[in-house]
């Protein structure tokens, strides 16, 4: 491996090429260019902390958590199997999802409560307060969330979606975000267009509670165009 001398120049021949000659190794100008690339990856990390309340440090020391201004997204764990339950009990939400089997399953909702490898995604239940309302995640840039229907039309799927988002593309390396809903489902696709989605086109699915195949309208969110309606200020 490199000493710490020998990266140094390393990286003194890269500046060499992309800045001016005259000057361009001069300590004032590495000084400046130091301070802007770590001004710019602070101004990241206080971007991801004040939209989700995500940080290195904290997913390093505790379970991983999603903080919005009303609800918390708290990372799976064995202790919410029972609310899982009782939210696929519903047949309301258990009809908007693909492979959910309805009545609920429990040995389904323990595979499913498991955590996800961090570089995969995050899936978590939201509480409201204390109150458990509903699940949500982005696995592998796929976005969902089922919420309990006495807590639909508060503005929590939206809420929860949006942080879920912004997560998503500062934590990963995601170019695009995905979600698919249930063409009979208008409010999830309400839901998915104020988060900034566009739907691309339909696809035919097997729903495992219906047990029959369902039209889904699948819909895309790029990093370009989240980025231009989320700005990072540095």
């Amino acid at each position: 491996s490199l000493s710490a001398i020998g990266q140094e120049k390393s990286k003194q021949a890269v500046l060499m090429t992309i800045l001016p000659r005259k000057g361009c190794l001069k300590k004032p100008g590495l000084s400046r260019l130091k301070k802007t690339w770590r001004n710019q990856q602070r101004a990241v990390k206080n971007h991801l902390l004040r939209v989700t309340g995500w940080c290195e440090e904290k997913e390093h020391l505790m379970a991983r958590g999603i903080k919005t201004e009303r609800l918390r997204i708290i990372e799976n764990d064995p202790a919410h199997i029972d609310h899982v339950m009782m939210l696929m009990s519903f047949w309301e939400v258990a009809k908007n999802t693909g492979t959910w089997i309805f009545p609920p399953d429990r040995n389904q909702v323990i595979e499913r409560m498991q955590k996800l490898q961090s570089d995969k995604g995050f899936a978590g239940c939201i509480f409201a307060g204390n109150e458990f309302i509903g699940t949500a995640g982005l696995k592998e840039a796929t976005l969902c969330y089922l919420l309990r229907p006495d807590h639909w039309a508060k503005g929590y799927a939206s809420e929860a979606a949006k942080a879920l988002i912004a997560y998503g593309f500062q934590r990963y390396g995601w170019d695009v975000i995905y979600a698919g809903v249930w063409d009979d489902n208008p409010a999830s696709r309400s839901v998915l267009a104020k988060c900034g989605m566009k739907q691309l086109g339909t696809a035919r699915y097997w729903s495992r509670a219906r047990s029959a195949p369902v039209t889904s309208c699948e819909h895309v969110l790029t990093r370009r165009e989240w980025l231009l309606n989320n700005p990072i200020m540095i």
